[in-house]
């Protein structure tokens, strides 16, 4: 049984988590925490095209640092060695069918 089932709380947390980024740095950023905010911002007239790539660059070093500070937090969820039934292959296709969902849900959204 999935310990989160019928619990509504986690989508509160991560949309009050948001409401506080976006009210923290909201005035600096624009409240630009995905590429595709920054697009929108961009083609409404309210970011400069020329400044677009750092708010793109910051996303993805952004989520790359998170993902190494994950990584090194809980190395034994990431580790496919002790895993003898799954191979090294299989791991990176499910990483780059995940990398295709967060992208389409990123730009297309």
């Amino acid at each position: 049984m999935n310990s989160t089932s019928g619990n509504s709380f986690y989508g509160l947390a991560i949309g009050f988590t948001v409401l506080v980024g976006a009210f923290s740095v909201g005035n600096i950023s624009g409240g630009a925490f995905n590429p595709a905010v920054a697009a929108g911002l961009s083609v409404m007239g309210l970011l400069s095209w020329p400044n677009i790539w750092i708010y793109l660059v910051a996303d993805f070093v952004g989520a790359a640092v998170a993902a190494g500070a994950f990584k090194a937090l809980n190395p034994r969820q990431l580790s496919f060695v002790r895993h003898r039934s799954r191979s090294l292959k299989t791991h990176l296709q499910k990483g780059v069918v995940n990398l295709r969902r967060e992208l389409i849900k990123s730009y297309a959204v």
